[in-house]
């Protein structure tokens, strides 16, 4: 039997409302199971990821946002691609939830420490909603720890891949006066192969 789309609106809408609900229901759960192995040291596989096709991905996604990088500079790093697609799907859910709409989310991507061969890759994600405390800044990465309603999950298995994967992540309240920003910063992978050639030599 042909399937024709719903052509009531109100119909749609529920409809993309379980498929979100459904979307977030996979992450809390992977986000349970990142935390729940934490003592098991779960096994990563490495690759060299080019952050510039995750960012592509993640445009996708959240079609709205502002989604900005230097296509002349090499962004690769060596991370568990799955593991890293994670991380940035909890950010942004986190951003998009505190700005109340994708176009409220701005994404950024850049070179650290040279060009167009960088020590560091750097990702920003900012977000235009109320914002952090300093308090809050201090405190955003615990377990359970909530300024937009979700699980109080996603934050915490951001700072544990993150680490995992050699990098490390911050947040504070945005220059600006309003909105939040969260950073992530990995070794590039130029700069871990000089690092290999240093210690060949």
């Amino acid at each position: 039997a042909e399937v024709h789309p719903p052509r009531d609106a109100a119909v749609a809408q529920r409809l993309q409302a379980a498929r979100t609900a459904a979307e977030d229901l996979l992450h809390v759960s992977q986000d349970l199971l990142t935390l729940a192995r934490g003592d098991l040291d779960e096994r990563m596989r490495w690759e060299v990821v080019d952050v510039t096709e995750v960012l592509g991905e993640m445009q996708a996604v959240y079609p709205g946002m502002d989604v900005v990088w230097d296509p002349e500079v090499d962004l690769r790093v060596v991370a568990d691609p799955a593991r890293l697609r994670q991380v940035f799907r909890n950010l942004l859910r986190n951003a998009v939830r505190a700005a109340g709409v994708d176009a409220g989310v701005h994404l950024r991507a850049l070179a650290v420490g040279g060009h167009p061969m960088p020590a560091t890759v750097e990702i920003r994600v900012e977000d235009d909603g109320p914002g952090l405390t300093e308090a809050q800044a201090g405190e955003i990465f615990g377990r359970y720890h909530t300024r937009t309603g979700g699980t109080g999950l996603g934050l915490a298995v951001v700072e544990r891949l993150t680490e995992r994967m050699g990098g490390v992540v911050t947040a504070e309240a945005r220059a600006e006066g309003r909105g939040a920003r969260f950073t992530l910063r990995f070794p590039s992978f130029l700069a871990s192969q000089e690092d290999v050639g240093d210690e060949v030599e």
